[in-house]
Protein backbone atom coordinates (compact mmCIF):
# COMPACT_ATOMS: atom_id res chain seq x y z
CA UNK A 1 0.00 0.00 0.00
CA UNK A 2 1.29 3.37 -0.78
CA UNK A 3 1.86 6.62 1.19
CA UNK A 4 -1.08 8.92 1.09
CA UNK A 5 0.00 12.21 -1.08
CA UNK A 6 2.73 14.85 0.93
CA UNK A 7 3.75 16.76 -1.53
CA UNK A 8 2.61 18.66 -5.15
CA UNK A 9 4.60 20.87 -7.60
CA UNK A 10 2.96 22.92 -10.27
CA UNK A 11 4.72 25.42 -12.72
CA UNK A 12 2.86 28.34 -14.20
CA UNK A 13 4.79 30.65 -16.90
CA UNK A 14 2.36 33.29 -16.94
CA UNK A 15 3.35 36.78 -17.67
CA UNK A 16 2.12 38.74 -14.44
CA UNK A 17 3.75 37.54 -11.69
CA UNK A 18 0.74 37.79 -9.26
CA UNK A 19 -1.47 35.61 -11.89
CA UNK A 20 1.90 33.11 -11.92
CA UNK A 21 1.95 32.65 -7.82
CA UNK A 22 -2.01 31.94 -7.75
CA UNK A 23 -2.01 29.34 -10.37
CA UNK A 24 1.11 27.58 -9.20
CA UNK A 25 -0.04 27.51 -6.07
CA UNK A 26 -3.65 26.67 -7.07
CA UNK A 27 -2.96 23.57 -9.54
CA UNK A 28 -0.01 22.55 -6.81
CA UNK A 29 -2.85 22.51 -3.88
CA UNK A 30 -5.77 21.32 -5.86
CA UNK A 31 -3.18 17.91 -6.76
CA UNK A 32 -2.39 17.35 -2.63
CA UNK A 33 -6.16 18.54 -1.41
CA UNK A 34 -6.37 22.67 -0.26
CA UNK A 35 -7.14 21.83 2.83
CA UNK A 36 -4.22 19.65 3.51
CA UNK A 37 -1.28 22.21 2.59
CA UNK A 38 0.81 23.65 6.07
CA UNK A 39 3.43 24.89 3.44
CA UNK A 40 4.69 26.39 -0.18
CA UNK A 41 7.75 26.44 -1.25
CA UNK A 42 7.73 29.08 -4.27
CA UNK A 43 10.47 29.55 -6.90
CA UNK A 44 10.26 32.67 -9.26
CA UNK A 45 12.55 32.42 -12.15
CA UNK A 46 13.05 35.29 -14.93
CA UNK A 47 11.89 39.05 -13.93
CA UNK A 48 9.12 37.26 -11.34
CA UNK A 49 12.35 36.84 -9.18
CA UNK A 50 11.87 40.14 -8.29
CA UNK A 51 8.31 40.83 -7.87
CA UNK A 52 8.17 38.14 -4.75
CA UNK A 53 5.46 40.42 -3.10
CA UNK A 54 3.41 40.46 -6.14
CA UNK A 55 4.03 36.43 -6.47
CA UNK A 56 3.25 35.83 -2.46
CA UNK A 57 -0.31 37.82 -2.78
CA UNK A 58 -1.51 35.22 -5.75
CA UNK A 59 -0.49 32.19 -3.76
CA UNK A 60 -2.29 33.76 -0.41
CA UNK A 61 -4.95 34.30 -2.71
CA UNK A 62 -5.37 30.48 -2.79
CA UNK A 63 -4.11 29.18 -0.07
CA UNK A 64 -4.25 31.72 2.80
CA UNK A 65 -3.63 30.09 5.77
CA UNK A 66 -0.06 28.49 5.24
CA UNK A 67 3.51 29.50 5.61
CA UNK A 68 5.08 30.45 1.83
CA UNK A 69 8.47 31.28 1.84
CA UNK A 70 9.26 32.74 -1.79
CA UNK A 71 12.78 32.61 -3.24
CA UNK A 72 13.96 34.77 -6.76
CA UNK A 73 15.84 32.39 -8.82
CA UNK A 74 17.97 32.44 -12.33
CA UNK A 75 15.98 29.26 -13.65
CA UNK A 76 13.80 26.77 -12.20
CA UNK A 77 13.98 22.85 -12.25
CA UNK A 78 11.20 20.70 -12.28
CA UNK A 79 10.44 17.41 -13.98
CA UNK A 80 9.89 18.55 -17.23
CA UNK A 81 13.35 20.59 -17.30
CA UNK A 82 14.65 24.17 -16.96
CA UNK A 83 12.38 27.22 -17.17
CA UNK A 84 16.03 28.79 -18.33
CA UNK A 85 15.53 31.96 -17.29
CA UNK A 86 12.01 32.84 -18.67
CA UNK A 87 9.29 33.98 -16.50
CA UNK A 88 7.59 31.79 -14.17
CA UNK A 89 6.33 30.24 -10.91
CA UNK A 90 7.48 26.91 -9.29
CA UNK A 91 5.43 25.89 -6.41
CA UNK A 92 6.21 22.76 -3.92
CA UNK A 93 2.82 22.47 -1.82
CA UNK A 94 3.68 20.60 1.93
CA UNK A 95 1.14 18.42 3.75
CA UNK A 96 3.85 18.61 6.60
CA UNK A 97 4.52 20.71 8.98
CA UNK A 98 7.37 22.96 7.80
CA UNK A 99 9.69 25.59 9.97
CA UNK A 100 10.76 28.67 8.49
CA UNK A 101 13.38 31.41 9.68
CA UNK A 102 14.52 34.51 7.65
CA UNK A 103 17.56 36.69 8.39
CA UNK A 104 19.28 39.99 7.02
CA UNK A 105 22.36 37.21 6.61
CA UNK A 106 23.59 33.98 7.15
CA UNK A 107 25.26 35.03 10.17
CA UNK A 108 22.18 36.62 11.99
CA UNK A 109 20.43 33.56 10.62
CA UNK A 110 22.54 31.49 12.84
CA UNK A 111 21.98 33.55 15.77
CA UNK A 112 18.30 33.39 15.45
CA UNK A 113 18.38 29.89 15.32
CA UNK A 114 20.95 29.33 17.99
CA UNK A 115 22.88 26.73 19.62
CA UNK A 116 21.37 23.43 19.46
CA UNK A 117 17.79 24.59 18.12
CA UNK A 118 15.62 21.59 18.24
CA UNK A 119 16.19 17.82 16.94
CA UNK A 120 17.80 17.49 13.29
CA UNK A 121 15.88 17.52 11.05
CA UNK A 122 16.22 17.75 7.29
CA UNK A 123 16.30 21.32 5.12
CA UNK A 124 16.87 23.62 2.31
CA UNK A 125 18.91 26.59 3.31
CA UNK A 126 19.41 29.43 0.96
CA UNK A 127 21.46 32.77 1.26
CA UNK A 128 22.73 35.29 -1.21
CA UNK A 129 26.28 34.09 0.64
CA UNK A 130 27.27 31.18 2.25
CA UNK A 131 30.31 31.20 4.56
CA UNK A 132 31.96 28.30 6.47
CA UNK A 133 31.92 29.58 9.89
CA UNK A 134 28.23 30.58 9.61
CA UNK A 135 27.05 27.15 7.79
CA UNK A 136 28.75 25.11 10.90
CA UNK A 137 26.62 27.65 13.31
CA UNK A 138 23.03 27.13 10.77
CA UNK A 139 23.86 23.43 10.41
CA UNK A 140 22.91 20.60 12.80
CA UNK A 141 24.91 17.94 13.19
CA UNK A 142 23.77 14.82 11.73
CA UNK A 143 21.13 16.85 9.48
CA UNK A 144 20.69 16.89 6.15
CA UNK A 145 20.84 20.00 3.95
CA UNK A 146 20.24 21.04 0.94
CA UNK A 147 20.50 24.26 -0.93
CA UNK A 148 22.92 27.39 -2.31
CA UNK A 149 23.45 30.40 -2.99
CA UNK A 150 21.68 33.03 -4.81
CA UNK A 151 22.33 35.81 -7.33
CA UNK A 152 23.75 38.94 -4.96
CA UNK A 153 21.23 41.11 -3.86
CA UNK A 154 18.14 38.46 -4.70
CA UNK A 155 15.83 38.88 -1.52
CA UNK A 156 14.00 36.14 0.01
CA UNK A 157 10.52 36.92 1.22
CA UNK A 158 8.43 34.91 4.19
CA UNK A 159 5.33 34.49 4.72
CA UNK A 160 3.35 33.75 7.64
CA UNK A 161 -0.10 33.46 9.19
CA UNK A 162 -0.98 36.58 11.11
CA UNK A 163 2.50 38.25 10.34
CA UNK A 164 3.73 40.70 8.14
CA UNK A 165 5.66 39.42 5.29
CA UNK A 166 9.32 39.66 6.03
CA UNK A 167 12.16 40.13 3.40
CA UNK A 168 16.05 38.73 4.25
CA UNK A 169 19.08 37.65 2.33
CA UNK A 170 19.13 34.10 3.93
CA UNK A 171 16.31 31.42 5.07
CA UNK A 172 16.05 27.94 6.85
CA UNK A 173 12.79 26.17 5.55
CA UNK A 174 13.00 22.55 7.71
CA UNK A 175 10.37 19.99 6.82
CA UNK A 176 8.92 18.34 10.14
CA UNK A 177 6.01 15.73 10.22
CA UNK A 178 8.43 12.55 10.22
CA UNK A 179 10.13 13.11 7.08
CA UNK A 180 13.92 12.42 6.17
CA UNK A 181 15.42 13.47 3.37
CA UNK A 182 18.15 11.37 1.51
CA UNK A 183 20.96 13.83 -0.60
CA UNK A 184 23.43 12.87 -3.46
CA UNK A 185 25.89 14.79 -5.52
CA UNK A 186 27.42 14.93 -8.70
CA UNK A 187 30.51 16.46 -10.15
CA UNK A 188 30.85 15.19 -13.50
CA UNK A 189 34.93 15.79 -13.33
CA UNK A 190 37.71 13.20 -14.87
CA UNK A 191 40.93 14.10 -12.20
CA UNK A 192 43.73 14.42 -14.10
CA UNK A 193 46.27 14.82 -11.07
CA UNK A 194 46.61 13.50 -7.38
CA UNK A 195 45.27 15.86 -4.84
CA UNK A 196 48.19 18.52 -3.45
CA UNK A 197 48.85 20.63 -0.80
CA UNK A 198 48.24 23.95 -0.93
CA UNK A 199 50.76 25.93 0.19
CA UNK A 200 50.66 29.63 0.58
CA UNK A 201 46.92 30.68 0.08
CA UNK A 202 44.34 33.23 1.45
CA UNK A 203 41.26 31.22 1.17
CA UNK A 204 40.50 32.08 -2.66
CA UNK A 205 44.07 33.26 -3.95
CA UNK A 206 46.60 29.86 -4.02
CA UNK A 207 50.02 30.77 -5.12
CA UNK A 208 51.53 27.54 -4.39
CA UNK A 209 50.12 23.96 -4.91
CA UNK A 210 52.95 21.22 -3.66
CA UNK A 211 56.59 22.19 -4.93
CA UNK A 212 55.35 24.85 -7.86
CA UNK A 213 53.70 27.58 -8.17
CA UNK A 214 50.18 27.16 -8.65
CA UNK A 215 49.70 28.80 -12.05
CA UNK A 216 52.49 26.09 -13.50
CA UNK A 217 50.76 23.59 -11.61
CA UNK A 218 47.22 24.45 -13.32
CA UNK A 219 49.03 25.24 -17.07
CA UNK A 220 50.78 21.73 -17.07
CA UNK A 221 47.46 20.27 -15.83
CA UNK A 222 45.59 21.30 -18.36
CA UNK A 223 47.88 21.61 -21.50
CA UNK A 224 45.40 20.61 -24.36
CA UNK A 225 41.92 22.23 -22.96
CA UNK A 226 40.13 23.71 -25.55
CA UNK A 227 38.39 26.13 -23.13
CA UNK A 228 39.22 26.94 -19.58
CA UNK A 229 35.50 26.32 -18.52
CA UNK A 230 37.15 22.85 -19.15
CA UNK A 231 38.80 23.40 -16.15
CA UNK A 232 37.77 21.42 -12.70
CA UNK A 233 39.50 21.90 -8.83
CA UNK A 234 38.29 19.24 -6.84
CA UNK A 235 39.10 19.51 -3.20
CA UNK A 236 39.81 16.22 -0.76
CA UNK A 237 37.02 15.32 1.33
CA UNK A 238 37.23 15.73 4.86
CA UNK A 239 36.70 12.17 5.42
CA UNK A 240 39.00 9.06 3.79
CA UNK A 241 38.67 7.57 0.66
CA UNK A 242 37.86 5.79 -0.81
CA UNK A 243 34.78 5.41 1.28
CA UNK A 244 33.80 8.85 0.12
CA UNK A 245 33.63 8.03 -3.60
CA UNK A 246 30.91 5.06 -2.62
CA UNK A 247 28.02 6.86 -1.14
CA UNK A 248 25.89 9.02 -2.83
CA UNK A 249 25.95 11.43 -0.39
CA UNK A 250 29.79 12.12 -0.96
CA UNK A 251 31.29 13.40 -3.33
CA UNK A 252 35.33 11.78 -4.71
CA UNK A 253 35.89 15.46 -4.57
CA UNK A 254 34.24 18.90 -3.72
CA UNK A 255 34.87 21.26 -6.38
CA UNK A 256 35.73 24.63 -6.62
CA UNK A 257 35.40 26.72 -9.36
CA UNK A 258 38.67 28.06 -11.18
CA UNK A 259 37.78 32.34 -11.43
CA UNK A 260 41.21 34.00 -12.46
CA UNK A 261 44.85 34.30 -12.53
CA UNK A 262 47.46 36.53 -11.55
CA UNK A 263 50.65 35.63 -13.61
CA UNK A 264 52.78 38.24 -11.40
CA UNK A 265 52.59 35.97 -8.61
CA UNK A 266 51.99 32.83 -10.34
CA UNK A 267 48.67 32.29 -9.06
CA UNK A 268 45.03 31.44 -9.73
CA UNK A 269 42.03 32.98 -8.07
CA UNK A 270 39.30 30.15 -7.03
CA UNK A 271 35.81 29.97 -5.41
CA UNK A 272 34.40 29.38 -3.02
CA UNK A 273 37.60 30.14 -0.79
CA UNK A 274 39.61 27.23 0.13
CA UNK A 275 39.48 25.87 3.95
CA UNK A 276 42.78 25.54 5.77
CA UNK A 277 45.48 22.41 5.17
CA UNK A 278 43.31 21.99 2.05
CA UNK A 279 44.24 19.58 -0.78
CA UNK A 280 42.91 20.12 -4.36
CA UNK A 281 43.75 18.29 -7.62
CA UNK A 282 42.84 19.06 -11.26
CA UNK A 283 40.28 17.97 -13.45
CA UNK A 284 38.70 18.11 -16.67
CA UNK A 285 34.59 18.76 -16.60
CA UNK A 286 32.40 16.40 -18.69
CA UNK A 287 28.65 16.65 -19.31
CA UNK A 288 28.76 12.86 -20.41
CA UNK A 289 30.42 11.46 -16.95
CA UNK A 290 28.05 13.51 -15.14
CA UNK A 291 25.06 11.88 -16.59
CA UNK A 292 26.50 8.67 -15.79
CA UNK A 293 27.75 9.33 -12.80
CA UNK A 294 24.28 10.75 -11.89
CA UNK A 295 22.96 7.70 -12.83
CA UNK A 296 24.39 5.23 -10.40
CA UNK A 297 24.03 7.71 -7.78
CA UNK A 298 20.69 7.68 -8.17
CA UNK A 299 20.54 3.82 -7.67
CA UNK A 300 22.59 4.31 -4.90
CA UNK A 301 20.55 7.06 -3.16
CA UNK A 302 17.35 4.46 -4.07
CA UNK A 303 19.24 1.93 -2.15
CA UNK A 304 19.72 3.84 0.83
CA UNK A 305 15.87 4.91 1.62
CA UNK A 306 15.48 0.82 1.95
CA UNK A 307 11.26 0.22 1.51
CA UNK A 308 10.67 4.42 1.81
CA UNK A 309 8.30 6.20 0.35
CA UNK A 310 9.77 9.25 -1.39
CA UNK A 311 7.74 12.31 -1.06
CA UNK A 312 9.53 15.27 -3.26
CA UNK A 313 12.90 15.52 -4.80
CA UNK A 314 14.81 18.76 -4.46
CA UNK A 315 17.71 19.30 -7.01
CA UNK A 316 19.86 22.36 -6.94
CA UNK A 317 22.02 23.02 -10.06
CA UNK A 318 24.91 25.27 -10.55
CA UNK A 319 24.00 28.27 -12.13
CA UNK A 320 27.23 28.36 -14.53
CA UNK A 321 26.76 24.78 -16.09
CA UNK A 322 23.75 26.51 -17.80
CA UNK A 323 25.24 29.24 -19.31
CA UNK A 324 27.63 25.92 -20.69
CA UNK A 325 27.06 24.85 -24.58
CA UNK A 326 26.44 21.18 -22.66
CA UNK A 327 25.10 22.39 -19.37
CA UNK A 328 21.85 20.91 -19.21
CA UNK A 329 20.91 19.32 -15.85
CA UNK A 330 23.54 16.19 -15.13
CA UNK A 331 21.03 14.70 -12.78
CA UNK A 332 18.19 12.47 -15.30
CA UNK A 333 14.90 11.97 -13.22
CA UNK A 334 14.20 9.31 -15.51
CA UNK A 335 14.88 6.45 -13.25
CA UNK A 336 13.08 8.43 -10.40
CA UNK A 337 10.14 9.12 -12.19
CA UNK A 338 10.50 5.57 -13.75
CA UNK A 339 9.28 4.01 -10.18
CA UNK A 340 7.55 6.76 -9.01
CA UNK A 341 5.71 8.54 -11.63
CA UNK A 342 3.64 11.41 -9.55
CA UNK A 343 7.04 12.19 -7.76
CA UNK A 344 7.06 15.98 -7.69
CA UNK A 345 10.13 17.64 -8.98
CA UNK A 346 11.45 21.20 -7.92
CA UNK A 347 14.28 22.82 -7.18
CA UNK A 348 16.69 26.05 -8.78
CA UNK A 349 19.67 26.51 -9.84
CA UNK A 350 22.25 27.82 -7.75
CA UNK A 351 25.92 29.90 -7.68
CA UNK A 352 27.79 27.77 -4.77
CA UNK A 353 26.03 24.43 -3.52
CA UNK A 354 25.48 22.59 -0.33
CA UNK A 355 26.78 18.76 0.17
CA UNK A 356 27.41 16.11 2.98
CA UNK A 357 30.81 15.49 3.57
CA UNK A 358 30.39 12.86 6.59
CA UNK A 359 28.54 14.65 9.19
CA UNK A 360 29.24 18.40 7.52
CA UNK A 361 27.88 20.17 4.88
CA UNK A 362 30.28 21.65 2.33
CA UNK A 363 30.42 24.45 0.21
CA UNK A 364 31.12 23.98 -3.61
CA UNK A 365 30.43 24.89 -7.12
CA UNK A 366 29.30 23.44 -10.17
CA UNK A 367 27.96 20.53 -8.75
CA UNK A 368 24.36 19.05 -9.20
CA UNK A 369 22.97 18.19 -5.84
CA UNK A 370 19.57 16.66 -4.74
CA UNK A 371 17.37 16.30 -1.77
CA UNK A 372 14.87 13.03 -1.46
CA UNK A 373 12.47 13.80 1.15
CA UNK A 374 10.80 10.31 2.09
CA UNK A 375 8.72 8.72 4.50
CA UNK A 376 10.54 6.10 6.43
CA UNK A 377 8.64 2.89 6.12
Amino acid sequence: MSAPLAAAAALSPASDPRRAGRLAAAEAAGRLGRGRVRGLLLMASGDHGVELEEVAQGARAQIPDATLLVVGAESCLTAQGDTLGDDGVLALALATPIEARIAPSLGALSKILGEGAGPPRPAVLLSNLLDADALARVACAGAPLVGGTLESGTPLLLVEPGREPRRGEAALLRFGGGLRMATLSVEGVERLTPFLAVGSSNGMLIETLGERSALEALEAATEGFEAPSQVALLRRPGEAEPEAESRAGVPGGLLHRLVGLDPGRGAIWIDPPLPARAQIAFGRASASLARREGARRLQILLQEIGGGFPIAALPFECSARARHPSGRPSLEFGPLRERFPALPIAGLRTGAQLVASGARSEIVSQTSTLGLLYLPS
